[in-house]
């Protein structure tokens, strides 16, 4: 998408200045024709549409292993908006041929703009969601028919711009010229998926093409991301972004998609002025006073708009400022467990992602349950509560010979700059429900997949050191391994975090055409002394850099106080994760003397380290001994 060459207004009036002298007549006509053109369109410059088609092979034709063709067309589009809101209906050109309100491609426009008016409303474009326009669309292939329902999404997009345009004489909605969409609208304003053969037929079309970004429907999401993952193999270097979405509102809210610029008491005023001329002098008098009532209100405005902590309320996301004031809201459409995301939590992150100076929230969803699609989702929102960003976590596994449904619950996000670039990354961690797979994910702030890492056994969280000096930090991921009923800490770099966990080959906890993950190291605790007497596992639930040296806190229930668990063990590494020191809490050996009657012995702290070095496992040797 992307701005059309401008209407040669200015060209025509040139001409015709340029005639007045030797030819009156011609002058006349063509000035005749600029006139008419300019109060016809305003002189507002029209919008391009990149529309993705899918044509079905000949079925008489030899037969190919993907028979469907798919290719690019850029479709023009020039509005003029009808100032009278009761005006019967939107009408259409297609190639400055009048279209009938019978035809598909009127129907089309029609109902998607249907679905697209109450979300004008809702944006702030209160005044084009109830007008009419007359809508001039231009094919740069003339032969080129409009089939099926996936235009909708596309033209919807570009109607409700040229309607915004329009009416405010600007362009404040913008389309780039690197992204396609495709997907049909139904009347609640779903995008409905689109045929999977059209689908690889379009995405092998843009993989091909100047394109930067596809959206798809959510539904395709999974679909798309297999097709361009194959294309991908022989084209190594292609890059084509997938995004989805699931509304016309979430679609029209991405800003790769529609940048809206804010409508502001300056243009509305100016676009005032336009349709009344006659009423210049009341207009100019009304704009002096409402800038000073906005110069006065301002501050009050524009004061406490960032986000500083939320709220859970049924299916409702509350984001409020410092002083408690409510900002924005989200409803999912389904109620929410509240305890579950409160403040502080780990899966709801109230932070700076991208730099800017104001707040965003990142919100994971963990439910037992499947409401509405959204197991395993991971939200960003932006401060003004517009979703920039929804991702999905876990999928479909096998491990061993049992199949595990794509079911996850987010239990960490964070954003982090990794690799000092100075944007930051996204890091997720979801547990698949009610099961032991657990998914490490790292993206990127336009919503790519950077890497995908898999674990037999809940993760407890991620944190970030650099061991090497090298400027990017390394994931620290603390938790349990449910073969070995163990504590364990996994570190990975960023650019290698792919694979799975080091289990028993052909066990019960391989994960199943997946090879041992690119860890930098991979470590095993012993089971603890209080492990055996009370029976509860061991978990790594902290990880830190003290003075050069890295602590990993153990953790035990049997230790707990008043139902907090504490760090009752600690085994404490150089940079290069040899073993240093071992370091008993006090709550840990006083739990241990109250279940057997005797003291805890230097031998029982001493029990062997184990590290996996690619192959197999090995004790890490002690080159220190004594308590910190």
């Amino acid at each position: 998408m992307g701005s059309a060459p401008a209407v040669p207004i200015e060209a025509c009036r040139n001409l015709a200045g340029r005639l007045t002298g030797p030819c009156p007549v011609s002058a006349g006509i063509l000035q005749s024709v600029a006139d008419r053109w300019f109060s016809e369109f305003g002189g507002q410059d029209g919008d391009r549409l990149w529309l993705l088609f899918a044509q079905k092979a000949d079925a008489s034709g030899p037969a190919y292993e993907d028979p469907d063709c798919g290719f690019l067309i850029a479709a023009g589009l020039r509005t003029r908006v009808r100032l009278h809101p009761d005006a019967a209906d939107d009408t259409m050109r297609l190639n400055n041929d009048w279209v009938s309100r019978s035809e598909p491609f009127h129907r089309l426009i029609r109902d998607a703009l249907t679905a697209m008016r109450p979300i004008l409303a809702r944006t702030g474009y209160a005044a084009p969601s109830d007008r009419h326009g007359h809508f001039l669309f231009t094919l740069s292939e003339k032969e080129a028919a409009f089939y099926g329902r996936s235009l909708e999404a596309p033209l919807a997009l570009l109607a409700a711009g040229g309607l915004v345009n329009g009416y405010y004489g600007r362009p404040l909605v913008l389309f780039p010229n690197d992204t396609a969409v495709t997907g049909g609208v139904d009347p609640q304003g779903r995008i409905l998926p689109v045929d999977p053969d059209g689908l690889k037929a379009k995405l092998r079309a843009a993989f091909f093409s100047p394109l930067r970004r596809v959206v798809v429907p959510w539904p395709n999401l999974q679909e798309a991301v297999s097709v361009i993952e194959k294309l991908r193999i022989s084209h190594p270097n292609r890059r084509l972004e997938l995004q989805s979405a699931d509304t016309v509102e979430a679609l029209w809210n991405n800003r790769n998609v529609a940048a809206r610029r804010p409508v502001t008491p300056a243009v509305r005023l100016i676009a005032g002025l336009k349709r009344n001329r006659s009423r210049i002098a009341w207009s100019a008098a009304a704009a002096g006073i409402l800038l000073g009532i906005g110069l006065l209100l301002a501050p009050m405005l524009f004061r406490d708009r960032n986000p500083a902590s939320i709220d859970v309320s049924g299916s409702v996301l509350v984001a409020r400022s410092a002083g408690g004031r409510e900002l924005w809201k989200h409803d999912f459409g389904v109620p929410l467990t509240r305890a579950r995301y409160a403040d502080p939590s780990s899966r709801v992150r109230i932070l700076d992602a991208d730099g800017d100076g104001r707040s965003e929230v990142l919100f994971g969803v963990y439910e037992s349950e499947d409401p509405a699609g959204l197991s395993g989702s991971l939200f960003l929102f932006g401060p003004d509560g517009r979703v920039r960003l929804r991702l999905k976590t876990g999928r479909a596994m096998t491990f061993g010979a049992e199949s595990y449904e794509d079911h996850y619950r987010v239990a960490f996000a964070d954003a982090v700059d990794l690799d000092a670039d100075g944007t930051k990354e996204i890091v997720s961690i979801a547990f698949h429900f009610p099961d032991f797979p657990c998914c490490v994910n790292l993206w990127s702030l336009s919503g790519e997949k950077l890497g995908e890492y898999w674990h037999s056994g809940q993760i407890e969280k991620a944190e970030y050191i650099d061991t090497d000096g090298d400027g990017v930090l390394e994931l620290f991921l603390t938790g349990q391994n449910n073969e070995y009923r163990c504590a364990v800490l996994t570190v990975l770099k960023p650019a290698r975090m792919n694979g799975a966990s080091p289990q028993t080959p052909a066990g019960h906890y391989r994960a199943e055409g997946l090879e041992t993950g690119g860890e930098s190291a991979y470590i095993r605790f012993p089971k603890s002394v209080l492990s055996d007497l009370a029976h509860n596992r061991d978990s790594a639930v902290h990880a830190e850099d003290h003075e050069g040296r890295i602590r990993v806190g153990l953790a035990n229930a049997a230790a707990s106080t008043n139902g907090l668990q504490s760090h009752f063990i600690y085994y404490i590494f150089d940079h290069r994760l040899r073993l240093l020191d071992v370091d008993a809490g006090d709550c840990y050996a006083r739990r241990v003397f109250e279940l057997r009657g005797r003291p805890l012995t230097d031998a029982e702290l001493s029990r062997p380290v184990l590290r996996f070095d690619g192959k197999g496992w090995s004790e890490i040797e002690r080159i220190r001994t004594g308590s910190e």
